[in-house]
């Protein structure tokens, strides 16, 4: 099947053909016409734009932000309350569409390793310091082999339907993050190299930077194989299981999502839609509230009456600690 030159895949052939040296016409659109097709599944990303905002295909614009992790094991009951208490104005920004994503990427120790060479050969005549080295070097390599040296990056992306709300809520968000201790920095990337590295670790791509960065073209970071099963995906030869989190209580520990970001080797995302003030919320709830009170009054089942005095409870609760401010 030839490619039309008004086709995706065409210009993408093309672009190779000009930066890069492939020995066969058919695996280049073979592999292009697979990534393209997958990408629209797949990948919601259209363009990277110069100055780091990404063109998404429902023509929204987003943009990557890097922040450090901080221990509140470590903090004291007053100073996590007063954390929490900054911190739930992030969720009161007027139409805030935000992700919170928690990677793995491994720790480039390939440095270490060719210093450790370079000092092999510049004290090969010093047995004892060459056996020190040398057990170094293997030490490297045996932590690469069992997996430990991963480190774990905390992104917020940060959704907007044009550039200037974009960058309205940009500046709200920094202001929220800034008045918070303990302090989190928050790093805004618009190097294309570090969002392609990110981006291909959110989509399991195993593509070549370098390449990405010749080519600029997002639909490379889709993978070439793309099946679902019914218990998992399977990604060119990785195997993906989703769980997705759809409903919260509204009374959970304080510290529910710290367990899964911590866990090793899990891809975790938060994802925030739909913000809406204070007093918005308490209209909300009672509204919840009244219907609660509807369903208790006319339900004749002991065991019905007995969860909805509990969730009856609750809700007088939270509204107590919304209106005072604790609520977490």
């Amino acid at each position: 099947m030839e490619f039309t030159k008004e086709s995706k895949e065409y210009k993408i052939v093309s672009k190779i053909k000009e930066k890069s040296n492939y020995n066969s016409k058919y695996n280049i659109k073979k592999s292009v016409k697979l990534k393209v097709k997958n990408s629209r599944d797949f990948s919601n990303i259209k363009e990277i734009r110069d100055d780091g905002i990404l063109v998404l295909k429902n023509k929204e614009l987003a943009c990557i932000l890097e922040f450090g992790a901080i221990d509140l094991s470590l903090t004291s009951r007053s100073e996590k309350e007063n954390f929490f208490f900054y911190f739930k104005e992030l969720f009161q920004i007027n139409d805030l569409k935000l992700k919170c994503y928690k990677l793995d990427k491994k720790i480039n120790l390939n440095p270490n390793k060719k210093n450790y060479k370079n000092l092999t050969k510049k004290f090969h005549d010093d047995e004892k310091c060459l056996k020190l080295l040398e057990q170094n070097y293997e030490l490297i390599n045996k932590l690469e082999e069992e997996n430990y040296t991963i480190s774990s990056g905390y992104y917020f992306v940060l959704i907007a339907r044009d550039i200037d709300l974009l960058n309205k809520q940009l500046d709200e968000l920094e202001a929220v993050i800034n008045n918070i201790i303990p302090k989190i920095y928050l790093d805004l990337i618009t190097n294309k190299l570090e969002l392609y590295s990110i981006l291909s670790n959110l989509y399991y791509s195993d593509v070549n930077l370098d390449q990405l960065m010749w080519l600029d073209l997002p639909e490379l970071i889709s993978p070439l194989y793309l099946q679902e099963k019914s218990n998992m995906l399977k990604i060119d030869n990785k195997e993906v299981q989703l769980i997705s989190i759809k409903n919260i209580s509204p009374f959970v520990d304080e510290m529910f999502f710290e367990q899964i970001f911590n866990t090793p080797k899990v891809k975790a995302c938060i994802n925030i839609n739909d913000t809406i003030n204070t007093e918005s919320l308490i209209n909300v709830l009672d509204s919840s509230y009244q219907f609660l009170l509807s369903d208790r009054n006319t339900t004749k089942k002991l065991s019905d009456a007995t969860e909805l005095d509990t969730e009856k409870e609750n809700f007088q609760l939270l509204m107590n600690d919304i209106k005072n401010g604790n609520e977490k």
